[in-house]
């Protein structure tokens, strides 16, 4: 008798059966299925802030480079080579897809402006009014 329960066991114990298998599955997938897309949002939601940041940064380093020089910088490139120790190139390397401006308006008693773009976002900062634009949807 115990030699039958034991080979009834032996059986019986080879592994999972395919509807346990199939089952498991299911519920990984759904699990996925929760967990990806706000992993996704999550990722974007970073990358915003990181636009944000950097924004920031830049308007920082032209705000010192105007204390130095007297004179807004006339381009991105001119905070980037002026090696003020607040801004490199890769800063602005992050994330894929942001775009940053610096521009100078000599009409306009030399008003400087500031723009970040990413993710049909914008960013906005002049010498005049501070930042004006936060993130915001540009108008056309």
């Amino acid at each position: 008798m115990l030699i039958k329960m034991r080979e009834m066991m032996r059986r019986d114990s080879r592994g999972f059966t395919l509807i346990e298998l199939i089952v498991v599955m299911a519920i990984l997938a759904i699990l996925a299925l929760i967990a990806i897309p706000r992993f996704r949002a999550s990722t974007e939601s970073a990358k915003i802030r990181a636009v944000d940041a950097n924004h920031r940064t830049i308007v920082s380093a032209a705000q010192l480079y105007y204390a130095e020089n007297n004179a807004w910088p006339a381009n991105l490139n001119a905070l980037t080579a002026a090696n003020n120790g607040l801004l490199t190139a890769s800063d602005l390397q992050n994330p894929p897809g942001a775009n940053y401006n610096v521009s100078v308006d000599t009409n306009n008693n030399n008003k400087c402006t500031i723009t970040a773009t990413y993710g049909g976002k914008e960013w906005q900062w002049d010498s005049e009014n501070g930042f004006t634009k936060r993130g915001a949807t540009p108008t056309p």
